[in-house]
C-alpha cells in the first residue's frame, strides 16, 4: 500500500469544517503524455484535463510529473 495525505489550510470561516477523506485510485487519476514527460493529474486542471479531486473548501493543484533526462517542464 501507497498512499499521500495532502493537509489544506482552511479560510478562517471554514475552520472548524469536521474533517473529510477522498480516496483516489490509480485508475482515476488522468495520465498526460508530452515530449519527455508524463504528468499525473491529481486535482484541478492541467492541459484541458482535470484531475479527480477538485477541493470542497479551497481549490487546489496537484500533480505528479516525471521527465526523461535533460527535459524540462
Amino acid at each position: 500500500m501507497l498512499g499521500c495525505q495532502l493537509w489544506i489550510n482552511l479560510p478562517k470561516k471554514d475552520k472548524m469544517t469536521a474533517p473529510a477523506y477522498r480516496d483516489i485510485r490509480k485508475n482515476q487519476i488522468p495520465v498526460i503524455r508530452e515530449t519527455g514527460s508524463e504528468a499525473r493529474v491529481i486535482s484541478g486542471p492541467y492541459s484541458g484535463t482535470n484531475g479527480p479531486e477538485d477541493g470542497e473548501y479551497v481549490k487546489n493543484t496537484y500533480r505528479e510529473a516525471k521527465l526523461e533526462a535533460h527535459q524540462s517542464w
